[in-house]
C-alpha cells in the first residue's frame, strides 16, 4: 500500500507512523517463521538424533508475544481489526464520524489501562529477576514488547481521534490518510 500524505500535520504523522507499524508487523511475521523453524527443528532433532532443542517450549512461548502484538497497530491503521463496521458502514456524515470517534476513544482508554498494567508487570519481572523455567532467560525482555506495542497502538488511536474529530466537524471533506476507508461491498460484487 502506498502511503498517501494528506494535507494536515496529523496525516503526515500518520504516514510516518505507518512505516514503524509496518516494520513491527514484519518483525512479528519473522517471529512466526522462527516459531515454525523451532518446531520443525525440535521434531527433526528429536526424531533423528534423539536430541531435542533445550528450552524450545520457553522460546516458542515468548515468541508468541511479538506475534500477537507487534502487528496490532498496523492492523488498526488499515481498519483490518474487528470494528463496528457493520453498523458504521451503513451510516454517513456526522453520525458515522461520531461513532468512529467514540470507538477510538473507548479503545484508547482501554489500551491506556493495559499499557499501565503491563509496564508495572514488566518492572516487577525486571526487579525480581523473573526467568523462563527451562531456558533461564529473563522474562522482562519479551514482557517489554507488550507496553511498547500497545503504546504505538495508543499513538495510532490518538491520531485517529484527532482526524475523526476533524471529519466530525466537516464530514464532506475527503477522508484523510490515517483513517480507515469504508469498503464498498457492492462494487466488489459487480
Amino acid at each position: 500500500m502506498e502511503v498517501r500524505v494528506g494535507e494536515s500535520r496529523w496525516s503526515r504523522l500518520s504516514g510516518g507512523l505507518i512505516r514503524l507499524e509496518r516494520a513491527l508487523a514484519l518483525v512479528g511475521g519473522i517471529c512466526i517463521l522462527l516459531i515454525v523453524a523451532l518446531g520443525l527443528g525440535e521434531v527433526l532433532l528429536r526424531k533423528l538424533l534423539n536430541a531435542p532443542i533445550f528450552g524450545q517450549v520457553d522460546f516458542v512461548e515468548q515468541l508468541m508475544v511479538p506475534v500477537a502484538l507487534l502487528g496490532v497497530a498496523y492492523c488498526q491503521a488499515q481498519g483490518g481489526n474487528v470494528r463496528m463496521s457493520l453498523f458504521l458502514d451503513k451510516t454517513s456524515g456526522r453520525l458515522r464520524w461520531a461513532g468512529e470517534l467514540l470507538s477510538y476513544a473507548v479503545g484508547l482508554v482501554f489500551i491506556a489501562f493495559i499499557v499501565y498494567a503491563s509496564v508495572i508487570q514488566t518492572y516487577k519481572l525486571w526487579h525480581l529477576g523473573g526467568t523462563a523455567p527451562t531456558a533461564g532467560f529473563p522474562l522482562w525482555i519479551p514482557s517489554l514488547v507488550v507496553p511498547v506495542a500497545l503504546l504505538i497502538l495508543a499513538l495510532r488511536l490518538l491520531i485517529q481521534i484527532v482526524l475523526a474529530s476533524a471529519m466530525l466537524s466537516n464530514p464532506e471533506r475527503p477522508v484523510p490518510e490515517g483513517l480507515p476507508r469504508s469498503f464498498d461491498y457492492t462494487a466488489e460484487e459487480a
